[in-house]
């Protein structure tokens, strides 16, 4: 049982760190790519997630990465939701 809690604890330890390099590599990108396709490196974090860990970890780095590209790289920057309906 030990085994599995640990293996468990390391999948979502390895997602957390996909998605953190994910969106540390973007925000490195940001001044070539600028607004150009923000959740591009997004991609390989998830994978990485569901590979390692299953639809769970898979699912949190999606939500969490999406989030942390919008705050960081979308039009008006820091902000989850847009603040006028123009922009949606």
């Amino acid at each position: 049982m030990a085994s599995a809690a640990s293996s468990s604890g390391r999948a979502w330890a390895i997602a957390g760190g996909a998605a953190a390099i994910a969106i540390g590599l973007r925000a490195a990108l940001h001044p070539w790519m600028g607004e150009y396709l923000p959740l591009t490196t997004m991609y390989g974090a998830i994978a990485i997630a569901v590979w390692t860990g299953g639809a769970a970890p898979g699912v949190v780095v999606t939500v969490a990465g999406y989030a942390a590209a919008v705050l960081l790289f979308f039009e008006p920057r820091g902000r989850l939701l847009p603040g006028s309906i123009p922009q949606w």
